[in-house]
């Protein structure tokens, strides 16, 4: 049992060695610089940033029309897009900026 424990260590060791053919030294640093600039750019991202998270009218009369304007900023690094704004009522309309909103 001694004698399969040590060879059984022994055939491990001389794999684990056998596989340190270190791949880093096979990079190709052009691929490496591709790759960096890459992943600059995914840390990139927009950010919107609401000056008011909700508005309240108050009471509203039916048949009355109130408007309220939600006012955000880009506070990422990025363009942002709005693709798409939903109401929760049927009775609200949304609209939105068409285009890229440059941040800032």
């Amino acid at each position: 049992m001694k004698k399969l424990m040590l060879a059984l260590v022994a055939l491990a060791t001389v794999s684990f060695s056998a596989c340190n053919n270190k791949a880093a030294d096979k990079v190709d640093e052009s691929k490496k610089e591709m790759a960096d600039q890459r992943d600059a750019k995914a840390e990139v991202f927009p950010v919107m940033e609401f000056d008011e998270a909700m508005h309240d009218f108050g009471t509203v009369e039916e048949g009355e029309v109130v408007e309220h304007t939600f006012v955000f900023t880009n506070t990422g690094d990025a363009p942002l897009i709005v693709s798409d704004a939903n109401a929760s009522c049927g009775c609200t309309v949304p609209t939105w900026t068409e285009g890229a909103i440059a941040p800032g």
